[in-house]
């Protein structure tokens, strides 16, 4: 049972992401700020990261979001890392997490 609810808990994450496909630009920044890292590749595209820690019980959770953008438009957007910093940054266009 904690398997397909885990599992569940991912399609949400991962239709957030999903949703970013070929939003502005500017739609990241205002739903998750500044990013905290950017690299610009020498096809034009740009990588656009964000690095959280949670602190969860005794130990540090750690989350990865990426974004890849090209002409100010989303072409992807992923995470990655531990499941109680994901569920507590992940977020969709609207600015609303997987919950």
């Amino acid at each position: 049972m904690m398997v397909s609810s885990c599992a569940v808990y991912n399609d949400r994450f991962d239709n957030n992401m999903l949703l970013w496909k070929d939003k502005p630009e500017d739609d990241v920044y205002l739903v998750y700020g500044p990013p905290m890292r950017s690299q610009t590749l020498k096809d034009g595209k740009k990588l656009v990261s964000y690095d959280y820690e949670y602190q969860s019980g005794q130990e540090n959770d750690f989350c990865i979001v990426t974004f890849t953008i090209e002409n100010e438009v989303v072409l992807n957007a992923k995470y990655e890392g531990d499941y109680s910093a994901i569920r507590k940054y992940v977020k969709g266009p609207q600015g609303v997490t997987g919950f």
